[in-house]
């Protein structure tokens, strides 16, 4: 084998081997997710300790299934959708009688879980986008029976509620019209306003847990306000004033706190999560404190809690890094013991992966943009950690949201595999990215296409400043947000990129915003303020097509490959549909391949792992890289290449 060969699709985009492990709340049981016959299914053991003795207990043959939840009474919860289109029914397992109950049977509506209790171990609370599609409704179901009824009609308009361990409605928010949020507490079934959230520390700012503990009633909540980075906070319920108290206050803190470790039992917060650079976890309770001093010397990745047992003796831990999959452990609390239950990818141990480099570039307005980059291997300056031997052709790899954030771990396989292909390949925290600080999400507010983009283009000039990236042979790549991204950068900058490969972006920001889901309804104003424009104004439209690639396609002159998903409920075809149309009646070259049993993405395998096939050769005409054949590749996808397909060839 030659030192760096190339690593094959189906090893990098393929089904993982296992993944996504939880222990059942008594310890009995374990549960995840593997293939079966291709496609993801759940599997369980009763013998957590060894997997060897698992067995399937669903049995999907077409899209797979990709989460879960246990329930206390060793049922398992598990969300299907159809094709991409996220109208997502809810299912029970009964693991006693093996019986399996559809929980909500609805057409055309999406559900979630919202709680399940001890208390009720039959029984759980679920959130469903009926009676009126526009908003979240409450219903209490029973996982044996799937007996359903309506508890909490959604007739004010909240984005989401939170209930306790004895199922009852104890708080709501909802999003105002100025893009903040407002957090209210049910009493004696009237709706009283408790704290107001304006824009800055709306997605900031969240409750964690309600504990009670002798004669007090905490509850417990991240609050971002008069601080740049949000810290966990408590409010003693009885008191009349609800005072707000602060509860952790880290040093030195440098982003958000991301995620808080509560007792499973209790509900008091245990420790909590910082992710900068890289993910750190800090204690809270001294009783976790050897706890996470021994799961630092366990592996190099950052870790996380997949889940506890209900009296907290049983963790079950997934470390992960830059250059290996993830590995997931069962810890037993008692007696520090941990064992390795798998790692979702050895096949990947077969091959050297490159190392994935935090760095902080600088905006041109003085905002500082957590980066990371890759480099393919034997590229490496030996004495410098992020400068290759010689410029590089790059990939400037943009994530979605905008309101997300890039982060250390888990394995970037898409940075491993441009790299492997011979590209330096940068993701960055641009302005609006969550996790770093309200500064940063503010100054994303109305910059779409304008400042948000310039932050992509200063990294870029970074890049080929420190010789990283060759000028003339930078690519844009990116979904969803990305995805707009890549054709803002061929249209507003169309001489900074080679060629860009966009993945469900919207093109036309006043169709985008019309053309939402319905359950969007109760954060359209939110999206209306952050992007800056309300279609139902002729300002706001002005301005939304001032932002708007098609408004500006005919700038494009580089190649472009354009991949959609035919049931994609965020961002529909027809963003895709129009900027090709234009750009054809102009006759400026474009690829694009309609996936057409997909949505917002590529969840199956086979149409991921063609969809690479396609975009590494695509880029391989421009920018040189090396690209593995096509092969098999293409066996199992379903997609129509509806333009450009000379291109693809």
């Amino acid at each position: 084998m030659p030192p760096n060969p190339l690593i094959p699709r189906k090893i990098l985009f393929g089904n993982p081997s296992n993944i996504l492990p939880k222990i059942s709340p008594d310890g009995k049981f374990l549960a995840y997710i593997a293939p079966k016959d291709d496609v993801l299914n759940i599997y369980v053991t009763d013998n957590p300790k060894d997997l060897s003795s698992a067995k399937a207990i669903t049995n999907d043959k077409v899209r797979g299934i990709r989460n879960f939840w246990w329930s206390f009474d060793h049922q398992i919860v598990y969300p299907q959708d159809k094709d991409g289109d996220e109208d997502y029914k809810l299912y029970s397992i009964d693991l006693n009688t093996d019986e399996k109950v559809t929980l909500t049977p609805f057409d055309g509506t999406t559900s979630q879980p919202v709680k399940f209790s001890p208390k009720y171990p039959n029984e759980v609370i679920i959130s469903i986008n009926k009676p009126d599609p526009t908003v979240f409704s409450l219903y209490r179901c029973n996982l044996k029976t799937g007996e359903i009824n309506l508890i909490e009609e959604n007739n004010q308009a909240f984005e989401s509620y939170f209930i306790n361990d004895d199922l009852e409605v104890c708080f709501a928010s909802k999003l105002t019209d100025e893009a903040g949020k407002d957090l209210y507490r049910k009493v004696n079934n009237d709706w009283e306003l408790m704290i107001s959230y304006g824009i800055d520390d709306a997605i900031t700012s969240q409750l964690i847990s309600i504990v009670k503990k002798d004669n007090e009633e905490l509850l417990y909540l991240i609050d971002s306000r008069d601080r740049e980075f949000c810290a966990l906070y408590k409010i003693n319920l009885n008191d009349p004033e609800k005072k707000l108290h602060i509860a952790v206050e880290p040093n030195d803190q440098k982003a958000d706190i991301n995620n808080i470790l509560t007792d499973p039992a209790t509900h008091v917060p245990l420790a909590y999560s910082i992710n900068y650079l890289r993910k750190t976890w800090n204690h809270i309770s001294p009783e976790v404190l050897s706890d996470f001093e021994f799961l630092k010397s366990v592996d190099g990745g950052d870790f996380t809690i997949l889940s506890q047992t209900l009296d907290n003796k049983i963790w079950v831990v997934c470390f992960e890094n830059d250059t290996q999959s993830a590995k997931n452990y069962l810890y037993d609390r008692s007696d520090k013991c941990i064992n390795l239950l798998f790692n979702s990818n050895p096949d990947l141990e077969n091959y050297n992966l490159s190392n994935l480099t935090p760095i902080v570039i600088k905006s041109r307005d003085g905002l500082d943009l957590v980066s990371y980059l890759t480099l393919p291997l034997n590229k490496y300056d030996p004495y410098s950690d992020h400068k290759p031997t010689h410029p590089l052709p790059m990939v400037l790899n943009v994530h979605g949201g905008p309101w997300w954030r890039d982060s250390f771990s888990p394995l970037r396989v898409d940075h491993q595999f441009f790299a492997n292909r011979g590209y330096a390949v940068l993701s960055v925290n641009f302005r609006s990215s969550v996790g770093l600080g309200k500064s940063l999400l503010r100054a994303g507010n109305g910059e779409w296409g304008a400042k948000a983009h310039d932050d992509l283009i200063d990294a870029v000039n970074w890049a080929i400043e420190e010789k990283i990236a060759e000028k003339d042979k930078i690519a844009i790549y990116g979904g969803s947000y990305g995805g707009y991204s890549v054709l803002a950068g061929l249209t507003f900058t169309p001489d900074v990129f080679a060629v860009g490969v966009d993945i469900v972006g919207p093109s036309n920001l006043v169709t985008f915003l019309k053309s939402v889901p319905s359950y969007w309804k109760p954060w359209l104003s939110t999206l209306i303020h952050r992007i800056g424009g309300d279609p139902e104004t002729e300002e706001g439209v002005k301005f939304l097509t001032s932002r708007s690639p098609l408004t500006f396609a005919d700038r494009i002159k580089k190649p472009l490959l354009i991949c959609q998903g035919q049931n994609d409920p965020r961002v529909k075809r027809a963003e895709s549909d129009q900027i090709v149309s234009l750009l054809a009646s102009k006759s400026i070259p474009v690829s694009y391949v309609l996936y057409n049993d997909e949505g917002h993405g590529f969840a199956r395998p086979q149409n991921r792992i063609s969809f690479y096939a396609m975009t590494e050769k695509f880029l391989s005409k421009v920018l040189g890289g090396k690209y593995e054949e096509v092969g098999s590749d293409f066996e199992g996808a379903n997609f129509d290449i509806l333009n450009g397909k000379e291109l693809l060839e």
